[in-house]
């Protein structure tokens, strides 16, 4: 009897996690919305930091050229409001933050075309045909034999 109640508290602990709920959502969205063409999702070091190639990335992407996209940030939730703060200090209005294992970050994770990392997505990932995802957007290298 001992065995089952322990089987069955660890299953209602699962449930309790809202990372564990967000990413039974994720599994939903994959399935049944449609990619968004216009939809870009920026995340670097998993939401830990809003430095670096990504930040100057996002930068780039708050040009007029760009207006029909729309710009995702993600950042964990402890950081989101102060890295949110921070583009709008730096007129960078554009970018939405978005906060990492939420239902809005899986959502877009399933949804997003283009998809811009610098290390690995959630492991609950899976990429469709349609996804673009590049590690930043180096230039084309050529191969040469």
């Amino acid at each position: 009897m001992n065995r089952y109640l322990q089987f069955a508290k660890k299953g209602f602990q699962k449930l309790c996690n809202p990372y564990f709920r967000a990413k039974t959502h994720y599994i939903k969205y994959y399935e049944k919305l449609p990619l968004k063409e216009d939809v870009i999702l920026l995340e670097s070091q998993h939401g830990e930091n809003a430095s670096g190639n990504i930040f100057y990335l996002a930068k780039e992407l708050c040009r007029p050229e760009y207006d029909r996209f729309t710009v995702y940030f993600v950042m964990r939730n402890k950081k989101a409001e102060a890295t949110e703060k921070m583009f709008r200090q730096k007129g960078m209005e554009k970018i939405q933050v978005v906060s990492l294992a939420s239902k809005e970050y899986f959502r877009l994770l399933a949804t997003a075309k283009y998809l811009v990392n610098d290390t690995t997505f959630s492991p609950s990932f899976i990429k469709k045909i349609s996804f673009i995802i590049t590690p930043y957007l180096f230039p084309r290298l050529t191969v040469r034999y």
